[in-house]
């Protein structure tokens, strides 16, 4: 079959030598450009064409065959028109199928075949040949045409788009070619999701490869754009978030107008209409607060140092003039954020701030216990989740205040005949535990409260000797009961971890806690 002959071929110039390569390149030119000029009738051949092509044509690019200026511009051509029609050819199927939305491994399995068991692929016995795609005939198979879709995608992000740069070299031929494949196979793949960020695997390789070059910077700026802004952004699972970190910070690294864009969002002024829902605008300033908490995360360490200011002034802010428990709690999240990703030394003019509304907020429940069920108990676990990062993290700016919290003396593990709780962890730990449990609750009586049992709030330090947080697997609270195994513990897993972890901090726990937040997977 030709997708035999055409594997042979690809083996055959893989083992090529330089001087041998540009011997074949005239024979093998001719071959591609009467291929590329009656794409309509070798769309199937296209694909395999163009692999032989990136093969051969990366050894002659390393020769001085390539100083030729003909031989660089039919290089260019040949390569462009042979990738717009295999891009164009995802594209179609994009219409008749809808593959990307269902996945390429759930459209195999619900390919149509009568009733029966789908069909297997005919060169599905040969190992090679299943790896770089079916028969030439694509469109008599749906399952074929599925799989040919999913490995010209493969082949797209993996060595089309790598390649762009070396083959095409002008800028605006690289610009042409990026924003054809956005067009054609990342828009369609990340639009009308439940899920924008659960896409094909080769998709998401594509759009990676793509923010690696910056002549293709406004091809795919506005989609991911427009996933960020949308607000199922957050509905997926940690693990997915993790594969976007490098494309949303190339975004903000590359355009300079989003991120003032996007602080411009969370520091909105409330609307004056005494028509606007006041609980739909919350939950948008919530939303764009976590945006950034995220984009903040993306960056490494120090990244963001510079718009620190301006940061801080929007979170302080919010903390003043907003009262939505909802929105306050994206605060703590995204001061969590700040503190894994900006050195100590340089939120030495924000610690004031942290340190008061955490006194505040715990010091109001102290006062007024938030009811079972009340929207501030998001807040109350928030807060607690940024006092035990805190507590964690262990910096020297925050040690010299720790003793407002916790106990933080050896009067944590032997507490004195006359002793008294004076932190105000301990003093929630006497308030909370004092409580009446309700008779509709007595699974908190026995320590497993919404779902978690006593080992949930694990201790700072375990056995590998390393601090993280006690709340890291703790989602959501439905009783300020949920949280009385951190009060009571927190001061003396604290006190001992300082002396058993040697300062280590299992920062890959740490952020593995920070990502679960943001992304809830609904």
């Amino acid at each position: 079959t030709e997708s035999v002959l055409f594997d042979f071929l690809e083996h055959y110039l893989e083992r090529l030598e330089g001087p041998l390569a540009v011997q074949v390149w005239g024979r093998f030119l001719q071959l591609a450009k009467d291929v590329a000029s009656s794409a309509r009738d070798f769309r199937p051949q296209s694909y395999f064409l163009l692999r032989c092509l990136c093969v051969l044509a990366d050894k002659v690019t390393q020769t001085t065959a390539m100083d030729d200026k003909r031989n660089r511009k039919d290089l260019q051509d040949t390569f462009g028109k042979l990738l717009d029609v295999c891009v164009a050819y995802v594209g179609r199927s994009t219409e008749q199928g809808a593959w990307i939305r269902r996945g390429t491994k759930d459209s195999i399995m619900d390919s149509p075949s009568s009733g029966t068991a789908s069909p297997i692929p005919r060169v599905a016995s040969n190992p090679r040949l299943n790896e770089k795609g079916p028969g030439p005939s694509p469109a008599q198979d749906s399952v074929g045409g599925f799989e040919l879709i999913y490995q010209l995608n493969k082949f797209i992000g993996t060595t089309a788009v790598p390649n762009l740069r070396k083959f095409l070299v002008d800028n605006d031929k690289v610009a042409v070619a990026c924003t054809n494949i956005v067009y054609y196979i990342v828009s369609p793949a990340t639009k009308g999701r439940l899920k924008p960020l659960e896409t094909d695997s080769t998709v998401l390789q594509i759009v990676k490869e793509l923010a690696r070059i910056p002549a293709a910077l406004r091809s795919w700026r506005g989609p991911v754009t427009d996933l960020l802004n949308d607000n199922r952004f957050f509905n997926c699972n940690p693990d997915t978030a993790l594969q976007w970190k490098s494309i949303i910070k190339a975004l903000f690294d590359t355009d300079k107008s989003a991120f003032p864009e996007l602080l411009g969002k969370v520091a909105t002024a409330p609307s004056a209409n005494i028509f606007t829902n006041r609980e739909l605008e919350m939950q948008m300033r919530a939303l764009n607060l976590r945006r950034l908490s995220y984009v903040l995360f993306t960056g490494d360490k120090n990244h963001f140092l510079t718009q620190l200011p301006t940061i801080q002034e929007k979170l302080v802010d919010i903390l003043k003039n907003v009262s939505s428990p909802i929105v306050q709690s994206e605060v703590y999240l995204c001061i969590r954020v700040l503190l894994c990703r900006l050195s100590p030394h340089n939120l030495t003019s924000f610690w004031p701030v942290v340190l008061t509304e955490l006194y505040r907020v715990f010091e109001q429940i102290m006062t007024i216990i938030p009811s079972d069920g009340s929207e501030d108990l998001q807040l109350v676990l928030s807060a607690s989740k940024c006092l035990d990062l805190l507590l964690a993290l262990q910096t020297a700016e925050f040690q010299i205040h720790q003793w407002i919290f916790i106990t933080d003396t050896v009067d944590a593990v032997y507490r004195p005949d006359d002793w008294h709780p004076e932190a105000m962890m301990d003093q929630l730990a006497e308030i909370v535990g004092n409580l009446p449990v309700p008779e509709t609750r007595d699974d908190i009586a026995s320590g497993t409260a919404n779902g978690f049992s006593e080992p949930t709030f694990s201790p700072v330090v375990e056995a590998d000797s390393m601090r993280r947080p006690m709340l890291n697997s703790l989602r959501q609270i439905d009783s300020i009961r949920d949280l009385t195994s951190f009060f009571s513990h927190v001061s003396i897993a604290s006190y001992e971890s300082v002396y058993a972890s040697g300062g280590n901090i299992d920062w890959e726990a740490v952020e593995r806690g920070l990502v679960g937040d943001m992304f809830d997977a609904r």
